[in-house]
């Protein structure tokens, strides 16, 4: 939990500088934003989501970016994926008004912005975005986040298991000619059952090899949320993801 009020936090947030603060996850997918004005009215207070969700508001906003920029740490957002078209195209309606409103609060930029958390698993909460449509929305939030800031980055697509996802999702960027929309290519690397895993498991090649393999293919850097599974399902981990260079 976050104490943004707490001195003794803010110091130790300091002392740990520099690092990312990242409002993201499965709630992210499903997150609301609710930024826009109180006469806004419908549908911007009514997520159409048919699961529970959270709403991000603009107190909300302005409290992590004040938070992340006194402590020197970076801000990324991930935007709610899970905001789906009949055609399962991603909708971008209510993320361009997060958009917008990041782009107005002076100061206060947004290091990156995601689109998806472990998309592959998206069937685990009974909806699927493929591969390459996931892809062709990434071309999406890049066009928008291209016009609001030419600083921030495009990062994801943070998938959990399957390296067949993200080698499609990243040959669909190549095939559109798209592969510089993403400026780093990111997933939740489960390393093994923590019950049995060694360190030479750890540091074995085998085991890292092929996360070099998608930085190759479109020619950018790589990043990783890293993890340790707590049990055998790699889904039951409990830990809190932060990112590490590679």
């Amino acid at each position: 939990m976050l104490h943004a009020g707490s001195q003794v936090g803010r110091g130790c947030a300091k002392a740990l500088s520099p690092a990312l603060l990242r409002l993201g996850g499965t709630s992210g997918d499903y997150g609301w934003y609710n930024v826009l004005p109180d006469e806004a009215g419908p549908p911007f207070n009514n997520p159409p989501f048919p699961v529970p969700t959270y709403k991000f508001n603009a107190t909300a906003y302005s409290l992590l970016a004040e938070y992340a920029a006194d402590a020197g740490w970076d801000f990324v957002i991930g935007a709610n994926a899970a905001l789906r078209t009949p055609a399962n195209v991603w909708n971008s309606t209510n993320f361009e008004t997060l958009l917008k409103f990041s782009r107005e609060q002076s100061g206060r930029g947004i290091f990156g912005w995601e689109l998806s958390n472990e998309p592959d698993l998206f069937p685990e909460h009974n909806f699927t975005v493929p591969a390459d449509q996931l892809a062709r929305d990434f071309t999406v939030l890049a066009s928008l986040v291209g016009t609001a800031s030419n600083h921030s980055l495009i990062i994801g697509p943070d998938i959990a298991d399957k390296a067949s996802y993200l080698q499609t999702w990243c040959e669909t960027l190549v095939k559109l000619h798209a592969q510089s929309v993403v400026d780093r290519v990111t997933w939740h690397h489960y390393y093994g059952n923590s019950a049995s895993f060694t360190l030479n498991d750890f540091v074995s090649p085998q085991v890292r090899t092929w996360m070099h393999d998608p930085g190759k293919l479109l020619g950018i850097p790589v990043l990783w949320a890293s993890g340790f599974a707590k049990s055998s399902s790699p889904r039951e981990a409990t830990y809190d993801p932060i990112f590490r260079s590679v």
